[in-house]
């Protein structure tokens, strides 16, 4: 009997969509929802190696490489305990194999060079954007962002692509797992796979990208999101519609597979949630890198970027309903272990993940006690039109008992009660000293706990490297 965990990441999947991940459980399966799970940050290299390694974002080495070298991967873990791990990173940069995310999978898509072309092939562009940036760095910055962004139109034009639909992404993964399985060595499979079809401000729009008003549109958002053309209402329904569409198209994707499934094998998991959200206008601001200027973007915390969805499902699931703790992305490699079927499980191996995950089992640690739940970001990114600089600082959110503190070393300090203004609309920074001092407090231990982290998982990074990677 075969058992295959699914492990789904949506990007830029927004919490109030939430509703349409639901539609694509095939009866008779059960469903664990939950309400209240948080991003580690609000776009993917923030988020992902609390996800992947269950880890404080930005340690170890990860601000400055995005990097997950140094840190134990769940799926190493899967690995060694005896099941074939198949991993697609749906085309994003951010989890390719050289930021360290292909560790501990047997086979490995990212498609980094090998984006797909709905018309026909297209050259390798990595020379002409070499020479392009040296002519175009001389020019003001918004000559700059203009000229990238009619190049990159051009290119979308002829049909290049720089991420794969879910369905392309999906048939690789799947055609992987047949494969291995029409072989009959081995019962156990882990499979991830990263969708980008609502990725802001490309990936959306190009399955419509065949009339002039999607082009149009999407000439507009490319100039919005870099803070040089400014949105108006009707603008931003049209947005919202290309956004409804695509996740349409995803969940009719993912419905065929999971039926799929469920009419193939026995033992099935399914695991689905988002790295972050995405900005609709609220706080001033279209996509997940916050305020912009002229392509500097004031990074933002609020909750359209970090409350995102999680749904796990499965034939033999033994709890179900709605799950109202909160929780993060550091709890879903604790729960994807667990539903996991590891030899390995001496006391000595289980004491080595409880000290270096530091999130916790959703399915049996149901706990209603309340926790802190700390969102992390850089303060500024900078991107050109080729290129983008990370850093400049860190921001950080905070979030406990129905209050919500953000620190930001540009933007200030705001607090604000989401029992009452779930929009985030009226700071309580001044109304409120006790609460802030409350959490300022909280945010230094945060910091210090982290320094002390990292020291700790380095010594047993080292010392476990060897039974465990």
């Amino acid at each position: 009997m075969s058992s295959v965990i699914v492990f789904i990441t949506i990007d830029c999947l927004r919490y109030d969509y939430a509703n349409y991940l639901t539609k694509i459980i095939p009866k008779g399966w059960e469903s664990l929802i939950f309400s209240n799970f948080y991003a580690c940050g609000p776009y993917t290299w923030a988020s992902f190696p609390g996800i992947f390694t269950s880890t404080y974002p930005f340690t170890l080495n990860s601000l400055k490489s995005q990097s997950i070298y140094n840190r134990l991967s769940f799926v190493q873990i899967l690995s060694k305990g005896g099941y074939v791990t198949i991993g697609n990173s749906g085309g994003n940069p951010h989890l390719s194999a050289s930021h360290g995310y292909n560790k501990g999978f047997r086979y490995f898509v990212d498609y980094i060079g090998k984006a797909q072309s709905s018309r026909r092939r297209v050259p390798n562009i990595h020379f002409v954007k070499s020479c392009f940036r040296k002519i175009i760095r001389k020019l003001p910055r918004k000559s700059q962002i203009i000229i990238g962004t009619l190049y990159s139109l051009g290119n979308l034009w002829l049909g290049y692509k720089p991420y794969p639909d879910a369905s392309y992404v999906i048939k690789d993964t799947l055609n992987i797992l047949y494969e291995e399985i029409s072989k009959k060595r081995h019962d156990k499979f882990f499979i991830w796979a990263h969708i980008m079809d609502l990725h802001v401000p490309c990936s959306f729009i190009l399955n419509y990208i065949h009339n002039l008003k999607s082009f149009r549109d999407l000439f507009k958002l490319y100039l919005i999101t870099h803070g040089i053309y400014d949105w108006d209402i009707e603008f931003l329904r049209s947005i919202k519609e290309y956004y409804e569409k695509s996740l349409l198209y995803v969940i009719s994707t993912l419905r065929s597979m999971l039926d799929l499934l469920d009419s193939s094998y026995d033992n099935v998991y399914v695991i689905i949630t988002s790295d972050h959200g995405e900005e609709f206008g609220e706080h001033n601001a279209i996509g997940h890198a916050g305020l912009a200027h002229l392509g500097v973007h004031f990074t933002h915390l609020y909750e359209e970027l970090l409350h995102v969805p999680l749904i796990i499902t499965g034939k033999e699931l033994a709890v179900k309903g709605l799950n109202t703790v909160f929780c993060s992305h550091l709890d879903i490699a604790p729960t994807i272990l667990s539903l996991a079927d590891i030899n390995r499980k001496s006391k000595y191996y289980k004491r080595l993940i409880k000290r270096l995950f530091i999130g916790k089992n959703l399915l049996s640690d149901s706990s209603s006690e309340s926790r802190y739940l700390v969102s992390e970001s850089e303060a500024i990114l900078v991107s050109s039109p080729f290129s983008l600089t990370y850093g400049l600082g860190n921001a950080y959110a905070l979030r406990k008992d129905g209050y919500k503190y953000i620190w930001h070393p540009y933007l200030g300090e705001e607090l604000y009660d989401l029992n009452s203004d779930p929009a985030e609309t009226i700071n309580l920074i001044e109304e409120m000293p006790d609460v802030v001092k409350e959490f300022r407090v909280s945010l230094r231990n945060y910091l210090e706990r982290k320094r002390r982290f990292i020291a700790i998982y380095k010594v047993l990074f080292k010392l476990f490297k060897r039974c465990v990677v």
